[in-house]
């Protein structure tokens, strides 16, 4: 069941990528487009939860979902997204892609002290090249042509440190409170909070939620994926280990 589940995170993470890419093409807002995935995300994963009677009062798991709260809207939403305006699609998925690492070494090091095997070494070696390799990749004809802002790396740099807490969360939440309903009330909490803080974000100009239709859009699609993809990553976290 554990690579069933990969799977279906494999394609849905892969359709994540041109999907934000279509929502943001343009002037498009990363804030707008995050605000919606997370609302979406946190409030499917929510009502979930509620349908299925599970308790809501885990400390420990609104500690954790606070910290993803922060690193996701943050992180992946308002710099990852913005990179991915303003620079190279490869490069900005490969780092933010690569920051896996920090939820591995996490797990294996901390949360379940193990020696990995050989296997697992050449295979977390391998994604590590393959992402090497798409992020040297050329992008399309006009990605080629629009040169990184100024500020792309620096942001690159630091969405990925927070991706790596992002992966972090994930690991502790799949290791230490193994099964659906802690799943959906990480994923509930965290993306709730992840929505009040970009609605905080563009307070100023609150319209302007309403009016950015290719990102409400592209926002709502990509929080139906994530509210799949995030508690079945996390299940196949304790079916397949923190190195998977």
């Amino acid at each position: 069941m554990g690579w069933l589940y990969l799977a279906v995170v494999i394609v849905l993470s892969t359709a994540l990528w041109p999907l934000s890419r279509w929502a943001l093409s343009g002037d498009g807002h990363p804030r707008v487009m995050g605000f919606w995935l997370c609302l979406t995300a946190g409030a499917a994963s929510l009502a979930a939860l509620l349908a299925r009677g599970a308790p809501i009062l885990v400390p420990s798991l609104w500690i954790v979902a606070i910290l993803f709260s922060v690193a996701y809207a943050v992180g992946f939403i308002i710099l990852i997204m913005r990179c991915l305006q303003i620079g190279p699609a490869g490069p900005t998925a490969t780092i933010n892609n690569s920051a896996m690492i920090f939820g591995v070494l996490y797990g294996v090091l901390w949360l379940d002290p193990h020696v990995p095997s050989v296997w697992i070494l050449a295979g977390v070696a391998g994604v590590l090249a393959a992402l090497v390799m798409v992020g040297l990749g050329r992008d399309s004809g006009a990605a080629q042509a629009r040169p990184s802002g100024r500020g792309w790396l620096p942001m690159v740099l630091a969405g990925g440190a927070f991706s790596g807490v992002s992966f972090m969360a994930q690991t502790y939440v799949g290791l230490r409170h193994p099964g659906l309903d802690s799943c959906l009330l990480y994923a509930g909490v965290g993306f709730s909070l992840s929505a009040v803080i970009l609605f905080l974000s563009v307070a100023r100009t609150p319209m302007i939620l309403i009016q950015s239709k290719r990102e409400r859009v592209g926002g709502i699609a990509l929080g139906l994926l994530n509210t799949v993809s995030t508690p079945l990553t996390i299940l196949a976290f304790k079916l397949l280990g923190s190195e998977i």
